[in-house]
């Protein structure tokens, strides 16, 4: 009988230019409500320039260190905080994205099983 194999669902932290964001596995929920964002906020790629997937990745950052506001004060991980961030360097959301898709392409490499010969 086929399996069908359940991925590893645990956060990973991802360090970009000296801050640390910890990112949730990625789920339908976060996926439909992206989704679901997009289609409310006519938020086409072509429009604005912000797509399904970056929101989506956005979406997935639950923790952040070493993001900071203007005074100097740690920011705190809110949805605002991530537009603010992300909207003013979305560069930084294509490379945590980047990140993340490295990292679970490892994880699936290192997971498959060997065959014995």
């Amino acid at each position: 009988m086929p399996e069908i194999r359940i991925p590893r669902l645990a956060e990973r932290v991802v360090e970009i230019d000296g801050a640390s964001f910890t990112v949730a596995p990625e789920t339908y929920g976060d996926f439909c409500a992206a989704l679901e964002f997009v289609r409310r906020n006519d938020l086409r790629e072509d429009v604005a320039g912000y797509t399904g997937a970056a929101y989506l990745t956005a979406r997935r950052i639950r923790a952040w260190t070493g993001v900071v506001l203007e005074d100097g004060t740690e920011a705190p991980c809110t949805e605002a905080n991530k537009l603010a961030l992300f909207g003013a360097h979305p560069q930084l959301l294509n490379r945590i994205a980047e990140e993340c898709a490295r990292q679970e392409a490892e994880d699936r490499k290192n997971s498959k099983p060997t065959q014995a010969t």
